[in-house]
Order: structure tokens, then sequence, then C-alpha cells
């Protein structure tokens, strides 16, 4: 600025860069998406299973994980569950929980979530929260799926997870996109998709580890106990198969 010129002179902004990170995951990744996945089978919910582990990279250890339900000492029973208007209003997203129990030190931690797409409301959190960095999958994009027709009620959680992946743009968050056969994988290796869990252990599921000749032999590959088929002489023909309460 000049004596003759008040106007104050600002310096130029850098162009805005993509932070998404394509570099291969790393062993340590995969071991906490690994833990997610399993976290993320621990949930109730009927629709999906969500986990989420906040890591911190100056301590090289996991802080806190945690996955999709209601708060803590609020009934979840099976009728809340099924119920979209009972469910809704009381579920806790697992990138939320994981939050909220990490605190403070969540601050320049990184995000590892399995079973959806980061949604637009975790991704604010996890921004407003110091994350630096989410590794989750990408969420599809249009034209690759099949979006809720509209007045259905049903929400379109990929186009919420393009909006979340825009946001970790201009926030500058890295956003490291778990490969999407790998997040298949992990959906049909925990149970993390009810509506693929099917009764008869000799079907297979429709994920990628299970799939007709998948060992080479030609053969339909058996369920794994993580599909967790009801044992012998349970009654559950009330209930849809794809609603079915896990087993423990």
């Amino acid at each position: 600025m000049s004596a003759t010129d008040p106007t104050p002179t600002t310096d130029p902004q850098p162009p805005q860069k993509s932070v998404v990170d394509d570099t291969a995951l790393t062993k340590w990744d995969k071991r906490y998406i690994e833990l997610a996945a399993h976290v993320a089978s621990w949930s109730k919910d009927h629709g999906a299973k969500v986990g989420c582990v906040i890591v911190s990279p100056f301590y090289q250890r996991a802080l806190t994980f945690s996955f999709n339900g209601f708060p803590a000492n609020v009934e979840d029973n099976l009728e809340r569950l099924l119920n979209p208007a009972e469910k809704y209003p009381r579920v806790l997203h697992a990138e939320q929980n994981a939050l909220l129990y990490a605190g403070r030190e969540a601050k320049d931690c990184h995000a590892y979530v399995v079973g959806k797409a980061v949604c637009n409301t975790c991704a604010i959190m996890l921004i407003q929260a110091g994350i630096t960095r989410v590794v989750a999958v990408e969420p599809l994009a249009e034209g690759e799926y099949a979006p809720p027709r509209e007045g259905s009620g049903k929400i379109d959680w990929e186009a919420l997870g393009r909006l979340a992946v825009q946001m970790f743009t201009e926030a500058n968050v890295i956003f490291a996109p778990i490969p999407r056969l790998e997040s298949e994988g992990l959906i049909g290796k925990y149970g993390l998709d009810p509506k693929r869990t099917h009764n008869d252990p000799n079907l297979p599921c429709s994920c990628c580890e299970h799939r007709e000749g998948q060992s080479g032999s030609g053969e339909p590959a058996k369920a794994e106990p993580s599909h967790r088929v009801p044992p012998p002489g349970v009654d559950r023909t009330a209930i849809p198969p794809f609603m079915q309460d896990p087993i423990d």
C-alpha cells in the first residue's frame, strides 16, 4: 500500500487443488479399514451397518471407534429399527459417534469409514472436528446407479456422499478412496448389508468374495459365519430374511 493509495493490497490466492489422494493405501490403512468393518458388524441397524475408526497419525494408534445406532440407553427394539419414521430421528451415524468419543483429540487425526459413503452431515462434523484425512468408499457418480424415485421419501445417499467429497476438497481435507471392489468385499465378509443376508448357507451372496467360481473350482462358495445365518430351530418367519436381527 502506497502513501497515495489507501487501498490495501492482497496476495493472489493460489487455485484450489484437488485433495483426493489416489495413491495406494498403506498396510496400516488397510488394517484400520478392516477394523472399521469389524466394528460396523456390531451395529443392529437393518438397513446398513457402518463403522468408523479415528486414528492419530502422530501417535500411530487408534483413538476411538464406533458404529451407527441409537444413543446410549435409548431402546433399540426391532419395531423401531424396522420403522424409518422411528429409526431416523434416533439414529447416530458411526462418524458422529466416534467424534463424540474422541472429543478434542480428533484434531489432526484420520477417519476410516466402512459400510457406506460419508454423508454431508458427517462430513461437516469431520471437518469441524479438525480431521485432516478421510479414508472411505467414493460415492457413485450420477448415471452409475438408479437414484430413489422423486416423492418416494427415500434418501439419495450417493448424492449426499458426492456433496461430502466436494466439501472435503473445499476444506482441504484429504480424501483417500477405498477401492469399491475392496469395500464390497468387506461389506460381504462382515455382513454389513443385511439385505444381502440369506438363510441358505449353500447359496452364494452377491459380494465379490463369494461369487460363483471364486475359488477356481466352479462351485458356488458357501456363506461364511460372518453372514450370521440363523441357527436351526430359530423361528424368524415373521420377519423378512433381509431384516432379520443378527445373532451373535
